[in-house]
């Protein structure tokens, strides 16, 4: 993604604006965006505390608008699929900033329908305190399934 258009974006936009009369911390994000914590985004490959803080919001919501809209290459992901790919990749991400907007994300689930990967749906019942992509849920039979405790089973849409 080094020579791409979309990588240089940041300077596009940031070349757009410095002039401009905007807070500092705006004109931030317009260039930091992409940075990530561990160093591993761009344009720069900023790291930690370097990048600002605005810089660290936006790019956790870019991130989210990114994976809930559809591509050409796979469907938008649900917001429960987003909050598993958040968990494995917390080290690219401020998790002060990221953990209050997870917990949100998650109990806004609750009470909403999904399909798992074997066809069945479910209603979101209870998130777990410290794995949010894997709730408990129940069906139409009163049964109950820990996605934690069951692995093979995959949350694949909102229904």
């Amino acid at each position: 993604m080094k020579n791409s258009k979309l990588s240089t974006h940041p300077v596009v936009g940031y070349t757009t604006v410095r002039n401009q009369d905007l807070n500092e911390h705006v004109k931030n994000a317009v260039i930091m965006h992409h940075e990530r914590l561990d160093g591993s985004g761009y344009p720069y490959h900023m790291s930690g505390q370097r990048i600002d803080v605005f810089a660290r919001y936006i790019a956790i919501i870019d991130a989210y608008i990114a994976m809930a809209s559809p591509r050409t290459y796979r469907n938008a992901l649900t917001p429960l699929q987003i909050l598993g790919n958040f968990e494995k990749s917390l080290d690219k991400y401020d998790v002060e900033l990221l953990m209050p907007i997870m917990k949100r994300i998650a109990d806004a689930q609750i009470g909403t329908n999904v399909e798992l990967n074997d066809g069945s749906i479910w209603e979101v019942l209870i998130i777990h305190p410290n794995k949010y992509s894997r709730p408990i849920l129940k069906n139409d039979k009163n049964e109950f399934v820990d996605l934690l405790q069951r692995p093979d089973l995959e949350i694949v849409k909102n229904v």
